[in-house]
């Protein structure tokens, strides 16, 4: 293993603690270490989403939990419909040229919202997205439709999360019984949703 991908989000910053301490300096170097920022951190009106204030925060906070000094692949958790792309794609492009970040990429974002990204680095000389991050999966195939091609056209890495969705797909919920105590769908209220009989049909079928 040589990638890890964490978030600020993961556990409220703990998750990146726990990388932090397991992480020694020879490690360090043999690991691409891929974090991202957006989520609600803290009880300031600024400590979320996208604005420059918060990924300048977002950043050393991170940092300062994972116990590095450069992050390989920084990403925008998800848009951020308040912040101009402007602020954000500056404020990535700084921590770029400042050595603390290497590159730069996007979670949850659709086609058009990266193609718009693509248009502003260019026309200001910012570094562009090179990743994204989306769900995918047997029942989830809806980024083939424009995100995958998109990514091929444009040369942008596709890393891929939910390739079991929750553990649907590994057989962890039955139709007609209880879900199981301490399941990841126990304590995610979406991810129960999910739970319906046209899912099961589905399973059944697999």
């Amino acid at each position: 293993i040589n990638f890890i991908d964490t978030a600020d989000a993961y556990g409220k910053g703990i998750a990146e603690e726990i990388l932090g301490e397991a992480l020694t300096p020879e490690k360090r170097n043999r690991i691409i270490l891929a974090t991202k920022f957006w989520a609600k951190m803290g009880d300031h009106p600024n400590s979320s989403g996208c604005s420059r204030h918060h990924i300048m925060k977002a950043v050393e906070a991170s940092l300062k939990r994972l116990s590095t000094d450069y992050i390989d692949l920084y990403l925008v958790h998800h848009p951020d419909r308040q912040t101009p792309v402007e602020e954000v794609l500056s404020a990535l492009d700084t921590l770029i040229k400042q050595g603390k970040v290497r590159y730069i990429g996007v979670s949850n974002h659709y086609a058009w919202q990266m193609a718009h990204m693509l248009g502003i680095s260019a026309l200001h000389n910012w570094e562009p997205i090179t990743c994204i991050q989306c769900r995918y999966n047997i029942m989830d195939r809806v980024v083939e439709n424009e995100t995958v091609p998109f990514c091929k056209r444009f040369n942008i890495a596709t890393m891929i999360y939910g390739p079991l969705s929750g553990g649907i797909l590994a057989g962890r919920y039955e139709r007609g019984k209880p879900i199981p105590e301490g399941s990841r769908a126990g304590k995610d209220g979406q991810l129960r949703k999910e739970l319906t009989d046209e899912v099961f049909d589905l399973l059944d079928v697999l």
